[in-house]
């Protein structure tokens, strides 16, 4: 029986070995072929992948070539600058070929964060505007085209030399344009005044560390100034009511029928940690103990227009400016 079994499987294991190897090798060659494939897909993959890192490369040498580029020109306009630079002809610059760099880079040469302001002479001009390509338009108009102007005529029956005191001036003219009128100016501010002139004083400190003897002066000037007292605005020290002790150390270094300006925002009363919004009972309250000469308001419609109009009438919602002028009483 073994030997039966024995006969009989043989051919059987045979043909089972033959079809066992014609599997191992089909599968072997349809092995190899995907293998072939594989290897060539990634071969494909490796050399698409370089040519992106290429790619890649490349526009970062063409970025650093431009950015170097543009350092170059701006050293080379520099050292022409100190070489008697002469500014292109007219031509060369017109209103059409200003492009978005050019207006972004004036834009921010304006602003309170450009190379003026750096350096400490950043003025608050009342009219704003901005640059764009091939063109220039009003950007705003604050409340500083009311506030100069009413200073001024408050003021216009002061001779000169008087002593006048500018609280908060720093982002003005105002002081220098007195100065140059021929009075004697002292501007208190904790930021300093960048702005010289032989008659002007400047003290660079907040005004309760004014001295006492820095008093009997002609005329005191807080225009938008008062409102940031106690706020923390401007490296002060956050103080409730900072405002109003602030205007009484003002009354008390005028001289007897001396002129206080005091400007401040007008609308809604509200206060945040930039600034304080009055309404007109609260203008008059900064004013108590002082006989009030002029009372009127500027009101804001758009944001380039302000109307002149009264202070006890908010329009809405909106915010005004309150212009105010004072008087110490002689008695």
């Amino acid at each position: 029986m073994k030997g039966a079994r024995r006969v009989l499987g043989w051919p059987t294991r045979r043909l089972l070995d033959q079809r066992m190897q014609w599997v191992i090798n089909g599968v072997d060659a349809q092995l190899g072929r995907r293998l072939d494939e594989l290897e060539r897909a990634n071969a494909e993959l490796n050399e698409r992948v370089a040519a992106v890192q290429r790619d890649v490369v490349d526009e970062g040498r063409a970025v650093e070539d431009g950015v170097t580029a543009l350092i170059d020109a701006a050293r080379q306009l520099i050292h022409d600058t100190q070489h008697d630079y002469e500014i292109p002809g007219e031509e060369a610059r017109t209103l059409e070929r200003l492009r978005w760099p050019a207006a972004e880079f004036a834009n921010w040469t304006a602003s309170p964060y450009g190379y003026a302001a750096q350096a400490g002479l950043w003025i608050n001009h009342p009219v704003q505007l901005v640059h764009r390509p091939r063109g220039v338009d009003m950007l705003s108009v604050n409340e500083r085209i009311v506030e100069i102007p009413f200073a001024f005529a408050a003021l216009a029956g002061l001779q000169p030399p008087a002593r006048v005191l500018d609280v908060g001036g720093s982002e003005s003219t105002l002081a220098l344009s007195l100065a140059t009128m021929g009075h004697r100016v002292t501007v208190v501010d904790p930021r300093g005044y960048s702005l010289r002139h032989p008659n002007l004083e400047v003290v660079e400190r907040v005004l309760e560390d004014l001295p006492t003897e820095a008093s009997g002066f002609d005329a005191v000037l807080a225009v938008s100034s008062i409102e940031h007292f106690g706020t923390g605005a401007y490296g002060q020290q956050a103080a409730e009511r900072a405002d109003l002790r602030a205007a009484e150390d003002l009354r008390g270094r005028l001289r007897p029928g001396g002129t206080m300006v005091l400007t401040v925002p007008l609308g809604e009363p509200s206060v945040d940690d930039f600034q304080r919004v009055y309404d007109a009972a609260g203008v008059r309250e900064l004013l108590d103990g002082l006989e009030i000469r002029a009372f009127t308001a500027a009101w804001r419609t758009d944001i380039v227009t302000w109307v002149q109009g009264d202070p006890e009438e908010p329009r809405g919602e909106t915010t005004g400016v309150a212009l105010a002028a004072a008087v110490r009483p002689l008695g």
